[in-house]
């Protein structure tokens, strides 16, 4: 195998090696799946919260009307908030500390 030489070498090889080591150990497929359910609850939730995070904006510009743009900036923040939940449950998982 040759060195990879550009970003989009790297990152091919990067997922393969991520895909061959996530096939073999069923840990780490445990771990993805919890992951990937705690990002859909995310995800759930934010759906059902939209009313809830647009007043919350409106509250923070009293006697303006909420724009689309300063609802997506408070949109994205609760986004945010969330990956960083993720990545704090990846974190866990890695460690080996995550409730299971």
């Amino acid at each position: 195998m040759t060195d990879p030489t550009t970003p989009e070498d790297l990152t091919e090889q990067l997922e393969t090696s991520l895909a061959a080591a996530i096939h073999e150990n069923g840990e780490l497929r445990a771990a993805l799946g919890r992951i990937r359910e705690y990002a859909a609850n995310l995800h759930a939730d934010a759906e059902r919260n939209m009313d809830e995070l647009r007043r919350e904006a409106s509250a923070r510009l009293p006697g303006a009307p909420v724009s689309d743009d300063v609802f997506h900036t408070h949109l994205c923040a609760a986004v945010y908030g969330a990956a960083a939940g993720i990545g704090e449950q990846i974190l866990k998982i890695l460690d080996g500390k995550a409730d299971r």
